[in-house]
Formats: C-alpha cells, sequence, structure tokens
C-alpha cells in the first residue's frame, strides 16, 4: 500500500512539473511574436493564454480530485486488508491453542497407558521367568528325551529296565493309536520303545542302513558322548551310541533304504509292534511288494490246519505262507494292491493285479478285494477271482467258514482258501501236482487258478495304495 501513494504522489508532481513548463513556454511565445501581431495579437494571445490555463487548471484540479479519491479507496482497501489478517491470525492463534491442548492431553494419556502396560509386563514377565527357572531345574533334574520321528502316541509311564535295557536304567513304550498316526494312519514312524537318558548325550549322526551290527530292513545312526559335553562336568553320559528303526512294511524298507534286492527283510508291525520277517520283492512293478504266499516245488506242504495258516508256515526262502494274523495287522492301516503272478507248465507267465485289497480280523480272516486295475495273460476265469471270492472267509479243513452247507471246501478242494462255494476253479494252496496235469471239477484238487490245469508257481503279494 504504501509504495502505491508513493507511486500516485511521484505521478502528481510529475504533472505539475509539466504543466509549469508549459506555462513558460507559452509566456515565452507569447514575447517572441507580440511586436508583430500588434494589440489584435495581444488580445488573441491573451484569450488563448487565459484559455489554456483555465484548461489546464481544470485538468490539474480533475486529476489531483481522483488522486485524492483513489487514496481514499486504497487507504480504506488497506484498513479491509489489516482487519481480515487480524481476524486469520486470531483464528490460527486458537486453533493453535486448541491443537496443543488436545496434544498435551493425549501424550498425558499415553503415557499413563505405556505406565500401566510396563507395570503389567514387568509383572508377567517376572512370572514367567520365575515358572521358566522352575521348569528348567525340573527338566534338567528329570531326563533328556531321545527324539521322536513323527507322531506316534502317547507314552506309558516310566518302569526300571530288565531284559529290555541295562539296570539301573529305565524304559517306557507307547503304541501307534492314541492319538491316530497322520496321513490317514498311513504313516505311523518313530520308536515303540525309548531308554530314559541321565544326561545329555550327544549329536546323532544321519540314518544307515543296516548290513551287519543290526537286522536286514533297518537303519541306524550313532551319537558319542562328547559333542556336546555331557553335563555335570562330564561324569553321567548313560544312554545308548547306537538307535535302531525299523519299517511298517516292503514298501516303507524301499522307500527308506533306497534300491535294495529282494529278498528277506525285517518289519515292525504298525499297530501291535511285533517284529517279523517277510520276503520283499523289490523288482516287480518298481518293488516294495510284501510277499504272503509263494509256491514254486512242492516241497512244502499246503494242507494245513487252521492255526498254521493264521501264524505262518514254510521258508521265506522257498515256499511259504505268511500268516493270516500278520496279513491282516499289515493290511488293516491303508488300501492296498493285491498282484498274483502265476506260471503254467510251458513256463509262460499271467499276473493280475486288485485294488482295495485287506485281510479281516480273525476268526474270519475275510477277504476284501476290488475291481482289476491291470492283468496279462489271465483265462476268463481268473478274472473272476475278486466277484467270486470277495466277502468271503478263510476256510482250513478244521475251520469251515464256506458257505457250501454242511460239506467243507478245504476238504473237497484239499487246500486252503477264501471258499465261497466248492465250484470255482481257483485253489493257489491245493496240491502241488506236476505241473499241466489236468484235474477235473469231480477232482478239482490241484493247486489251480484259471483253469483246470496245474500250474507250476504262484506268488501272492500285497503293498499300499499309490
Amino acid at each position: 500500500m504504501d509504495k502505491l501513494e508513493i507511486k500516485l504522489e511521484n505521478s502528481l508532481s510529475a504533472l505539475q512539473t509539466q504543466l509549469a513548463e508549459g506555462l513558460e513556454r507559452i509566456t515565452e511565445t507569447q514575447k517572441n511574436y507580440e511586436p508583430k501581431l500588434g494589440g489584435i495579437t495581444n488580445n488573441f494571445q491573451s484569450t488563448i493564454s487565459n484559455t489554456v490555463t483555465q484548461m489546464m487548471k481544470s485538468q490539474y484540479t480533475a486529476i489531483n480530485t481522483a488522486m485524492k479519491q483513489e487514496k481514499v479507496a486504497l487507504m480504506s482497501l488497506k484498513t479491509e486488508m489489516k482487519n481480515h489478517m487480524k481476524k486469520i491470525d486470531d483464528e490460527f492463534q486458537n486453533a493453535q491453542s486448541s491443537l496443543d491442548e488436545r496434544l498435551a492431553n493425549q501424550t498425558n494419556a499415553m503415557d499413563n497407558k505405556l505406565e500401566r502396560h510396563s507395570k503389567i509386563y514387568k509383572s508377567s514377565s517376572d512370572s514367567i521367568m520365575s515358572d521358566l527357572r522352575s521348569l528348567t531345574s525340573r527338566v534338567s533334574s528329570i531326563e533328556n528325551m531321545l527324539p521322536v520321528d513323527g507322531q506316534w502316541a502317547n507314552w506309558m509311564g516310566w518302569t526300571k529296565c530288565d531284559t529290555r535295557c541295562k539296570t539301573g536304567q529305565w524304559y517306557r513304550l507307547r503304541e501307534c493309536n492314541n492319538p491316530a498316526p497322520l496321513y490317514g494312519g498311513a504313516s505311523c514312524p518313530g520308536e515303540d520303545l525309548e531308554i530314559r537318558v541321565d544326561g545329555q548325550w550327544g549329536i546323532w549322526m544321519g540314518w544307515t542302513n543296516c548290513v551287519t551290527h543290526c537286522e536286514k530292513g533297518k537303519q541306524f545312526r550313532t551319537r558319542e558322548c562328547n559333542n556336546p559335553a555331557p553335563r555335570h562336568g562330564g561324569s553321567n553320559c548313560t544312554g545308548y551310541g547306537t538307535e535302531i528303526r525299523a519299517f511298517a512294511d516292503c514298501s516303507e524298507i524301499r522307500q527308506n533304504l533306497g534300491s535294495v534286492p529282494s529278498g528277506v527283510y525285517h518289519i515292525t508291525t504298525w499297530k501291535t509292534n511285533q517284529h517279523a520277517k517277510v520276503f520283499c520283492d523289490m523288482d516287480t512293478d518298481q518293488g516294495g511288494w510284501t510277499v504272503f504266499q509263494h509256491r514254486v516245488d512242492g516241497s512244502v506242504d499246503f494242507y494245513r490246519n487252521f492255526s498254521s495258516y493264521e501264524n505262518g508256515f514254510g521258508s521265506l526262502q522257498g515256499e511259504f505262507w505268511l500268516g493270516l494274523k500278520l496279513m491282516h495287522e499289515m493290511t488293516s492301516r491303508t488300501a492296498h494292491d493285491l498282484r498274483i503272478d502265476i506260471t503254467r507248465a510251458n513256463d509262460s507267465t499271467a499276473y493280475i493285479v486288485y485294488a482295495d485289497f485287506s485281510v479281516g480280523a480273525g476268526s474270519n480272516y475275510t477277504l476284501h478285494v476290488g475291481d482289476a486295475l491291470s492283468e496279462r495273460g489271465l483265462l476268463p476265469n481268473g478274472l473272476q477271482f475278486n466277484t467270486y471270492a470277495n466277502g468271503s472267509a478263510f476256510t482250513t479243513f478244521d475251520h469251515d467258514n464256506d458257505r457250501w452247507g454242511s460239506n467243507n471246501c478245504a476238504v473237497y478242494h484239499h487246500g486252503a482258501w477264501w471258499y465261497r462255494a466248492c465250484t470255482y476253479r481257483a485253489n493257489l494252496n491245493g496240491l502241488y501236482y506236476t505241473p499241466g496235469t489236468y484235474v477235473s471239477i469231480r477232482n478239482h484238487t490241484a493247486m489251480t487258478f484259471d483253469s483246470n490245469e496245474s500250474l507250476k508257481t504262484s506268488r501272492m503279494m500285497f503293498r499300499p495304495s499309490v
């Protein structure tokens, strides 16, 4: 505003100066022309001079009046702007004061909240540290546990060692049914026996397949009492330096031991932890098959009582029957496939694979078998095995479970089988005749499957379904 006023005053002064200079030039002109014009000129000049002067004075008066009005307007605008700025400044000061007050209140509230939480945290922390020290003390005074691979079950109570472990130690057992294992019962790894170790032993090495110092089909790992150092100043280093783990069937052995040859392996059943030997076919169709019946030369008599078929007989290196009781437990954990291989008198081979195979619990040991998945070389009668035998109980000459009235199909066929009636050709546990011998329906006692001719070899085996 002040700069504008100064500019207006300077302009007014310039106009006044120009007006004065113009009047001086008019006066000088009058002097130069007055002798030539005489009286007329004098009168005319006087008239012009008066007119111009009057015009200049009127213009000056108008400009001066306009300048004064403009100045008054500018002063009024300046006053109005000063008032508006003061109002804005007052509102800003009020808002700043309110904000400072709210911020101060929030800061105080936050400080109070932090102080309360700090007290609660300190109290909880002291309590937790106290519980932790107590727990650490208790754990140190009890034992270290051997590692458990997977979900197994609830451990039983500790018992003093007798024949299971060294004198002065303790052991406890567990079963793979409480809680149920992972993966729908398809896996139950870990050990069923644990030895209590009083003190820290060492870090376990990796698992290695058993060859000489433990049973084939298992794995072992070792540890030494030096990494880390044992507790109690090194004066206590109890427990075992070797750990053994077994597998539930040939399929698990194949998965964990890798590519291994067919042969006899040791297993530990998934439910009752029964230790048993089985023959594993590791070659047929990617391996992992548990063989439960094998006949090659008639060297073993298969016309046996129910107890023999329940518990198994023969030699795993030759002819054998694995046993219904073991078959039931091994096939009750998950779905299995059943494979039957036969060789005829002319050495031609055939096989068939069925889905959903399992053996029910004793004393019937009912056969459960589903649809055929694949086959090669069988005659039509062999393809009917599942539809004819499914749901049948196992019959021996002293344990009649068939559906043929008062007659015993095991006696009629001189074998032992899941007989539904006494007219079907499948009789793989019948008499071992000279391969290719024709046996009529009226005297169907031979080892047959899909025809009336006796077979040279037969093999039955199962593995978990993919």
